[in-house]
């Protein structure tokens, strides 16, 4: 391409095509905006209670409440390809399934979809703290599990009701957090076990926060929650409302925050009625 011999002769697109463009992309992204929220509307109100499970203070869509949607919007699901990977590190060996699908209504419209679940999944293969031998794990279950992660992934993703909060799902389906189950995972297995010394702490900042309640076991579990919550990266993080869902890291740092008033509890030698 020739340069242009001075300023002249640059090219310059002209003002209102930009302003026109940029108006025909605006009302084209309200009339999106307008549609997927319509969406996400008729998507929530085809589950209920018993399709949502409180993940890490998270809404999770369970399997069941993914296959009702799919009903509801007759999407599709083909091209499913399951996968095994044997893997071994310094803990032993283990595997985990990888399934890959084709979700939405036609091979024009749709998403690939995945999803991953391995046998050392701390709902399966933890017990009491402890990593279960790999022959104790019902190899079916974490099949079944990476089948329907891939399914409920790729529902979710291709209406974009992904990013759901509590507030909309009571709003629109009218369930509260605190009707579903709360599942609370861990990173790593050393998070989930305490040491003598954490017990100790434990069980002084429950003493504490009970007697700080008068004994009412939901106040003290509310007031731990506010205690335990705090900013992320990508925002506010939910406490924990019982002492079993911290890890000992946590446990040292909640204690420390209150460890005067636990102090000054103990010396006035308090006897705290356990629960009302």
């Amino acid at each position: 391409m020739n340069e242009p011999k001075n300023a002249s002769e640059v090219p310059v697109v002209a003002l209102t095509q930009d302003v026109e463009s940029f108006s025909d992309g605006f009302t084209l992204a309200e009339r999106r905006n307008d549609l997927f929220e319509k969406v996400k509307t008729i998507a929530l109100k085809s589950t209920n209670v018993r399709d949502w499970i409180d993940q890490n203070g998270n809404p999770f869509l369970q399997g069941s409440g993914a296959e009702k949607v799919m009903r509801t919007f007759g999407l599709r699901v083909w091209d499913v390809k399951s996968e095994r990977f044997n893997v071994e590190d310094e803990k032993g060996s283990y595997y985990y399934f990888r399934y890959s699908a084709k979700v939405g209504f036609s091979e024009r419209e749709y998403i690939e979809a995945v999803g991953t679940f391995s046998s050392r999944d701390q709902f399966f293969a933890i017990r009491n703290g402890q990593l279960l031998p790999m022959a104790e794990v019902d190899i079916t279950n974490i099949e079944k599990s990476a089948y329907t992660n891939c399914i409920s992934n790729g529902v979710q993703r291709f209406l974009g009701i992904r990013s759901v909060t509590w507030e909309e799902i009571e709003s629109i389906v009218g369930v509260r957090r605190d009707q579903v189950q709360r599942v609370e995972y861990q990173k790593g297995q050393k998070s989930s076990l305490w040491t003598a010394e954490h017990q100790v702490m434990a069980k002084r900042i429950g003493n504490f926060l009970l007697a700080e309640a008068d004994g009412n076991k939901e106040m003290a579990s509310s007031r731990l929650e506010k205690l335990t919550a705090f900013k992320g990266k990508e925002g506010d993080v939910p406490g924990k409302r019982e002492l079993k869902h911290l890890s000992g890291r946590q446990v040292e740092i909640l204690f420390s925050k209150l460890q005067k008033s636990i102090v000054e509890f103990e010396s006035a030698g308090v006897e705290v009625e356990n629960g009302r």
